[in-house]
Formats: structure tokens, sequence, C-alpha cells
């Protein structure tokens, strides 16, 4: 499982779980191309859904994760949706929510973990000039504040953006007095959204989940 999918399936159960905890009476309402328009779920319907268990390890975190709940797939199924997907091979479209992860594209996955964790970090030891040990400790998937990334060695030095401009100037010439724009990006529909907005089910917005909003932009810097 990646991380971003295993992300999703956690923040997906622990918001479940919540739920099935606080509230009473309906605790989910599902509306869209489904028999009767609108199904509304209770406790008892929640706890009598499959329970799962998956566990998930990647390179960047320590350990084996646990999350136990409910499937996508099995809500799914409660609904009486049926998903049907052609595709061109076996390990299209792996991983998927809506169908079980296949030994082959577990496998498949797990090497794209790997060889995009050695490319991260053959490029942190490269452009900061780490290895060894040092190069361990900023490779193993933690977050960093900004006096612990510069104790690390992973920036050059800390400040507001004027502190910035002024390290960009005196690293090169050519940036003195170069322009600065100020951008806004629109903000990209949640992955649960898309999904299930597919097929034609309204969840009213997935932000409740806590799901990653919008684009993500790391850089790599020396």
């Amino acid at each position: 499982m990646t991380r971003q999918t295993g992300t999703t399936v956690a923040a997906l159960m622990l918001a479940g779980a919540a739920a099935v905890a606080e509230q009473q009476g309906p605790l989910l309402q599902v509306t869209g191309r489904i028999d009767g328009g609108t199904v509304n779920l209770d406790r008892t319907a929640l706890e009598a859904l499959p329970v799962t268990t998956l566990e998930t390890t990647t390179v960047v975190t320590d350990g084996t994760h646990r999350f136990t709940g409910f499937l996508m797939r099995d809500l799914l199924d409660r609904l009486g949706v049926g998903v049907e997907t052609i595709r061109s091979s076996q390990l299209k479209a792996a991983p998927s929510m809506l169908r079980e992860l296949t030994p082959e594209g577990r496998a498949a996955e797990a090497a794209l973990v790997q060889e995009t964790h050695d490319w991260f970090r053959a490029l942190v030891g490269e452009r900061r000039a780490l290895d060894g040990p040092d190069l361990d400790a900023v490779t193993n998937g933690r977050t960093f504040t900004g006096r612990m990334a510069l104790d690390l060695g992973l920036v050059d030095a800390l400040g507001d953006e004027q502190a910035a401009l002024a390290y960009l100037e005196s690293a090169d010439s050519d940036l003195v007095d170069l322009p600065v724009e100020t951008w806004a990006v629109e903000e990209e529909p949640a992955i649960l959204d898309v999904i299930l907005d597919s097929i034609g089910i309204n969840t009213g917005g997935s932000r409740a989940y806590g799901l990653p909003q919008g684009p993500r932009l790391m850089a790599i810097l020396k």
C-alpha cells in the first residue's frame, strides 16, 4: 500500500470510528444514482459491515501500521453500487479502494515506493553533501522544524521572504531585483470526492475525513 493510500484509508477509518462513537441515529447518508435515491446508515448498519484490518509498511516510516474498519468496496456493496473497470492489464489502476489488491499489484507498488525512496535518498545526499548516519537521519520519513533542518544540514539559513530574497541575490547576481509574483492555486477536489462523484454518489465533500487538499510542492535545493 502506498503511503498516500494508507493515509486515505486510515483517515476514513478514524473518521468513521469517531462518528460511530459520538452520534446517535443515522451516521451516514448517501444520495445519488442508487435505489431509493437516499440511503441512511445507522450505527447498527455500519457495525454490520465486514471488518478488515489493513497492515502497511513503508521505507519512510518505522514498523508496521495497522488500521481496522470497513473498506470502501464493502460500503459500496452494501449500497448496491457496482463498479466495472476495463483495463489493458491487471496492474493498471492498482491499487484501488474499489477492489482487493493482488499480490502482483502489491509487489509492483512496493517496487515503485522503494525506487522513489532510493532516488530521493540519492538526491538529498548529492544536493546536501550528506552520507552515512547523517543521511540516514534525514531520509527516514520524519518531519523537521526549520531549526532542526538547519542543524541537520537540510537548509542553509532561516528567515522571512526578504531574507530569502537577500540570500538568493547574494548567491547569484542575475537574481538581483528579480520581480516577485504572488499567485494562488485553485483548490483541487479530493480524490475520494472524484471517485464517488464518478459513480453518482454525493458525500457532501470528503473534507470531514481530513484528507489533504490541493497540490503540494516540495523542493530540495543547495
